[in-house]
């Protein structure tokens, strides 16, 4: 009679990920924490724009959604934030000549930080997984020598 514990009794060996995997799963891990990373900077870096080319208001903050993939995770949509925008009197703004309203861009600097680190910590776990599964490979490589 084989004793099995609940624990492995649970596991299904189809669905762990095997090391063929660790390539395109922290690959595409690195592709889209890049991109977060470009898209906070962006934020960030237009935090006190007064206009934007496109709709003459302010910078509008960007936002990217991610969601499970196949093999990792993949950018599903980058969408403008459509959080209305902050209304300011600036009775010396000569844009505004006529009724001294200003808009403010709605760039929130502590979550664009936060989200930028955030971005920055799992992009650097991917790249270590995917050297890791390197070097992995070369030591099974000179194990079958």
């Amino acid at each position: 009679i084989g004793i099995s514990s609940p624990v492995s009794a649970q596991i299904n060996s189809e669905d762990l990920p095997m090391l063929d995997d660790a390539f395109p799963i922290s690959q595409s891990g690195i592709f889209v924490y890049r991109m977060q990373m470009a898209i906070n900077g962006k934020n960030i870096a237009n935090l006190m724009s007064q206009r934007d080319e496109e709709t003459n208001l302010p910078y509008q903050a960007e936002h990217a959604y991610k969601q499970k993939a196949e093999k990792g995770v993949k950018i599903t949509d980058i969408v403008k934030d459509e959080t209305p925008l902050v209304i300011y009197y600036d009775h010396m703004d000569p844009d505004n000549a006529q009724d001294r309203f200003s808009y403010m861009t709605r760039v929130n600097m502590p979550v664009e930080m936060y989200e930028l680190t955030l971005a920055e910590s799992v992009f650097d776990y991917n790249v270590n997984v995917f050297k890791t599964a390197g070097t992995m490979y070369s030591k099974a490589v000179d194990l079958m020598k």
